[in-house]
């Protein structure tokens, strides 16, 4: 077993959960899909995790302009504005009377026959829920993960096709574990199952280069580094050196900033969070405090 902490936290939806599909909020027993849903039948689709404080909706043009972006590689066009999507999740908060929230704002091709390279009617459905937060001893103590064989399929894009996702997820609920990291085909280390990994050596930021999908948290933390004046290095990480390095955590919209202190039942560095990683968490709590004008997390 990796760890003694608790599993991770899940969704919880009340039975009042009122549901944007498609235009409309419809209650959670009556937001329906089709069956012939692309989303449904191929994971052929695109999704988006956000969070809510205090009633506000953190980074959310980053995360629709992803989801955007995510849908053209697709081939996938959608028929909204950025400015519409980003009303229809805010007022998604609002009608559910949430403070701290988790929004899922997902998108599929909808039922178009097998057309992969067209839209005709897109499905979106966006789901706010309250949000259960992360025992603080992940904080305080950190967390474990293990490494998997596994990738992601498209990183370029946040597709709703999470297989990968899953198998490694099934894996590190086996070893209780809190996230698992994915080890490509070339034997490099390139993301976790929910998030992106760090680490630190000798005082610089160590990042994966391999191919990861462009986490909103990722980069903000990147920015944030360079403000506390550290190097950064972009390179490829293979599995056996992970354990040379001094420190490690993670990053994603719902952890913020998470250390790992071991992985593979190993320590890293002094199996404690290390100093770099909790200044980094420090620095983007008070970001976020800051930017949406609310008291310090």
């Amino acid at each position: 077993m990796c760890s003694k902490f608790a599993p991770l936290p899940a969704f919880h939806y009340s039975n009042h959960v009122l549901i944007f599909l498609n235009g409309k909020f419809v209650d959670r027993k009556k937001a329906m899909v089709a069956v012939f849903d692309h989303g449904f039948l191929y994971g052929d689709g695109v999704f988006e995790t956000l969070r809510a404080y205090s009633g506000k909706v953190w980074n959310i043009d980053a995360h629709v302009a992803r989801l955007l972006r995510g849908s053209r590689l697709m081939k996938m066009p959608l028929p909204w504005t950025k400015k519409q999507i980003c009303r229809w999740i805010e007022e998604t908060v609002v009608k559910n009377k949430l403070k701290e929230a988790v929004i899922r704002l997902t998108v599929t091709r909808g039922e178009n026959n097998f057309d992969f390279m067209n839209v005709k009617n897109p499905t979106i459905c966006i789901v706010a829920s309250q949000n259960k937060p992360w025992p603080m001893a992940y904080y305080t103590k950190g967390i474990s993960a293990i490494t998997t064989p596994l990738e992601r399929s498209y990183p370029a894009v946040k597709t709703t096709s999470l297989i990968a996702n899953t198998r490694a997820q099934q894996q590190m609920a086996a070893k209780k574990c809190q996230e698992a990291f994915f080890i490509n085909r070339r034997g490099h280390i390139s993301e976790g199952t929910r998030t992106n990994v760090f680490f630190v050596k000798n005082g610089a930021l160590t990042v994966p280069r391999d191919e990861a999908l462009s986490g909103t948290t990722k980069k903000l933390t990147m920015q944030l580094a360079r403000k506390m004046k550290m190097k950064i290095h972009e390179k490829p990480i293979r599995k056996e050196q992970i354990h040379r390095m001094d420190e490690c955590f993670i990053t994603s919209v719902t952890r913020r900033i998470m250390p790992v202190v071991k992985i593979d039942g190993k320590a890293i560095g002094k199996g404690i969070p290390g100093l770099y990683t909790k200044r980094l968490a420090e620095l983007l709590d008070r970001h976020i405090a800051r930017k949406l004008r609310i008291p310090l997390l």
